[in-house]
């Protein structure tokens, strides 16, 4: 379970990585 749930937050974080990245870029 714990393992599932540190995937599930790398995703999230990656995605808002990736969001502010693109948000800067613009």
């Amino acid at each position: 379970m714990l393992a599932v749930g540190m995937a599930i937050i790398d995703l999230v974080m990656m995605e808002t990585i990736l969001e502010m990245i693109e948000c800067c870029q613009l």
